[in-house]
């Protein structure tokens, strides 16, 4: 087993057993080894920019006082995963579904089967997921977790 496997799966089994917590990340120093590489202090960087923990969240992790934390507390606040996005009851949402074939995998013609791999884009319009850009430093865009909102559901039928 090569140093570099053996160091990590050393870190894997640690991680599994709780044992000690990881801080840092490795970097190929040359293309067979594995060196450990200290992160910077997340907290000392976030202050010397002007962003200051206000604590911790309902989660146990630091609560910052920046737009984009703030933003994202808001859209939390608002959105919920099991609310179909409508303001009324007897609204629709409206979901568009752009399919695209990446590949063609496998064609069985003896039992007209054909095996694709293909990827779909799904958007739609969640009104509750909305702020005003004025209140968060102009912020017109940004990333929350999926889980924080409604998916659609859709299926593929054989035709």
């Amino acid at each position: 087993m090569a140093a570099s496997t053996r160091l990590l799966a050393i870190v894997f089994v640690n991680l599994l057993l709780g044992s000690t917590i990881v801080r840092g990340v490795f970097h190929a120093k040359h293309k067979t080894r594995l060196k450990p590489v200290e992160l910077a202090n997340t907290k000392s960087a976030l202050e010397k920019a002007g962003v200051h923990s206000t604590g911790l969240d309902s989660e146990g992790h630091d609560s910052f006082d920046d737009p984009n934390s703030r933003l994202l507390q808001h859209i939390k606040r608002k959105v919920r995963s099991y609310r179909r996005p409508v303001l009324h009851s007897k609204d629709c949402v409206e979901v568009h579904v752009v399919a695209s074939l990446f590949q063609i995998v496998d064609l069985d013609q003896r039992n007209n089967l054909a095996t694709l791999s293909a990827y779909f884009d799904v958007w739609w319009i969640d009104p509750f997921a909305s702020w005003n850009s004025t209140e968060f430093a102009g912020m017109k865009q940004t990333f929350v977790p999926i889980h924080w909102l409604w998916v659609p559901e859709f299926f593929i039928y054989h035709s």
